[in-house]
């Protein structure tokens, strides 16, 4: 999957790799970065309902350490191992209607959870 849209990031799908490779993962974050070039201003583009915890702290660690600006647009959804990824803009920017859901890591799904809208 292309996740390098007219030189915007666009995270939309699962988190990491799955069975059904509907989604992005940290080495194509890494790799759409390194064609941008590491000072270039950068735009990610979010909609996803999460996924793996391990590719969601590599993705926010490759933003953060990116040397551009990152400005975080969320779409429509940035839940779980996405809202991680959000936090990495210099600036983040919820789209009317869209949501964050931010929850603690768990190998179950079980607990309190809090959504966010704009």
């Amino acid at each position: 999957m292309t996740i390098l849209v007219d030189g915007e990031l666009v995270l939309y799908g699962f988190v990491g790799d799955n069975y059904w490779d509907e989604g992005f993962t940290a080495s194509d974050v890494i790799y759409a970065l390194a064609e941008v070039g590491r000072s270039a201003d950068i735009t990610v583009r979010i909609n996803s309902g999460g996924g793996y915890t391990d590719d969601g702290i590599a993705i926010y660690n490759a933003l953060v350490a990116h040397q551009g600006n990152v400005a975080v647009v969320v779409d429509a959804m940035a839940a779980s191992s996405a809202s991680l990824i959000a936090m990495a803009g210099d600036t983040i920017t919820m789209r009317a209607g869209s949501q964050m859901m931010i929850h603690g890591p768990s190998g179950v799904a079980y607990g309190t959870f809090h959504w966010l809208s704009p």
